[in-house]
């Protein structure tokens, strides 16, 4: 709302407007049986079970779809309950992409970003992180691979070792 109240120039108005469009917003899911707030994180989480389920943040400072100040609730309540939550790290990065704030990060910086993602889960379920630096995996989303597809022995190792150089770069900003 504050994004597209902008875009007309008068975002001033968005404490005004906002508060009226969430009561007409719950209003309606509350007339087709729709509880919008029943599930909120300040409400659920502290249900959980007191496990230190480990939780990874990444939010993006200029997001106008996600506020910064979400975020910023949103881990004082992880904080507030260290027998259920391990917030193992928080990424604060300050990046647009072609006017896009919310979710481009991925893209923008998408080798760091499979890393870390791929570092996370690997520590979650044991794995070794050569999973995260094999250049034949890591060329999986393109469809390609090194092997099989021309590439020489060298250029195959030559590709492994910028995947390498990548992920030493990116496990210096962990």
């Amino acid at each position: 709302l504050e994004l597209f109240l902008k875009g007309y120039g008068i975002d001033f108005l968005t404490p005004l407007v906002l508060e009226p469009a969430w009561a007409i917003i719950l209003h309606n899911g509350r007339a087709a049986g729709v509880d919008m707030e029943k599930h909120l994180p300040a409400t659920t989480l502290p249900l959980g079970p007191d496990t230190k389920r480990p939780v990874y943040m990444v939010q993006n400072i200029p997001d106008t779809t996600v506020p910064k100040r979400e975020a910023e609730k949103l881990k004082q309540i992880l904080e507030k309950y260290p027998e259920k939550y391990n917030l193992s790290n928080v990424r604060l990065l300050d990046k647009v992409c072609k006017n896009v704030d919310h979710c481009a990060n991925h893209l923008s910086k998408l080798a760091e970003y499979k890393y870390r993602l791929c570092s996370f889960f690997a520590s979650l379920f044991d794995l070794s992180l050569d999973l995260c630096l094999s250049p034949t995996k890591d060329a999986g989303h393109t469809g390609h691979s090194h092997q099989g597809h021309g590439h020489g022995k060298k250029e195959a190792e030559s590709a492994e070792e910028s995947e390498k150089g990548k992920a030493e770069k990116a496990e210096k900003l962990i």
